[in-house]
């Protein structure tokens, strides 16, 4: 293939590039391509689906000034006067973890209060959060409640929110959670109490990724070809998930927000990894001993 232009005088879209394989065009797509806000990709785009062609001189007449407009959604502002310039911050999340099942499958022990190499499962979830960048924890119980939040307690966790429908489904505990959740937040991180294999960096991970900005407003983790937890939503989604029903999660959302999701790469199975039988635990069992 061939380069025929390199370069755009606009700010998004200053890197995207022209060229063509045989008679196919081809477009080096800058990373403002993924954002919904309009950009000199797009401008690039609208032309080759109406098979108008693209010169370098039609591209460089394209940034009269060199920047699209200001606009008040761009995550971090272009110099202003001190009077009128915002800050960019970091955003606040919050994580929400869910330890209110009573694990049938598991027989009649309580796999959050399971023991691992002296850490009770629950714990052993809680600790990654807490060493994480996340800003708050909040925990829905509901099976064995007192007991699990004495176990989270010692961790200094504060926040527990009861869910007394927990045997209806995992849906009735994400709606307990996300009810009580603040509004002063960005994002809701969901957390399962029996995925000990999460680690801190995988949840830095996710938060790096976060940018509603910029269309990347759902971040999920992802190994192999597989989706994970835990997923990070923007706070825009929470009465979406409140109103799912029955034994799900949020899965589903995934697909009909498709152009809101950022896959993030994570180098460790343990997102994809729950303990929901004894065969499980024990490979739990065996794949922790190494690191405790």
């Amino acid at each position: 293939g061939t380069v025929d232009h390199f370069g755009m005088p606009v700010d998004p879209g200053n890197l995207l590039f022209i060229g063509k394989i045989e008679n196919v065009a081809v477009v080096g797509m800058p990373s403002c391509a993924r954002s919904p806000k309009l950009n000199g990709f797009d401008w690039i785009l609208w032309r080759l689906l109406c098979d108008i062609p693209v010169r370098s001189h039609d591209i460089m007449l394209m940034g009269p000034g060199g920047l699209l407009k200001e606009i008040s959604e761009r995550g971090q502002l272009r110099q202003v006067p001190n009077s009128t310039q915002k800050k960019a911050r970091k955003p606040v999340i919050i994580g929400l973890l869910l330890a209110a099942g009573s694990s049938k499958r598991m027989g009649k022990e309580n796999k959050l209060l399971a023991d691992i190499h002296g850490t009770k499962m629950v714990a052993f979830v809680a600790e990654k959060i807490k060493k994480s960048k996340v800003d708050d924890i909040m925990v829905v119980t509901g099976h064995e409640s007192e007991n699990v939040e004495l176990v989270l307690k010692n961790l200094g966790i504060k926040r527990f929110i009861h869910n007394p429908d927990h045997a209806e489904g995992l849906s009735t505990s994400l709606r307990t959670g996300l009810t009580a959740i603040p509004d002063d937040i960005d994002g809701v991180m969901i957390f399962l109490g029996d995925m000990p294999l999460i680690q801190t960096k995988h949840i830095n991970h996710l938060i790096q990724a976060f940018d509603p900005i910029e269309g990347r407003s759902i971040c999920v983790p992802i190994h192999g070809r597989k989706r994970g937890n835990p997923v990070l939503w923007s706070k825009k989604y929470i009465n979406k998930i409140i109103s799912v029903t029955g034994d799900i999660g949020a899965r589903h959302l995934l697909e009909k927000y498709n152009e809101q999701v950022i896959e993030v790469t994570i180098d460790s199975d343990g997102i994809l990894f729950d303990v929901d039988t004894p065969d499980s635990f024990k490979e739990l069992l065996r794949r922790t001993k190494t690191a405790k």
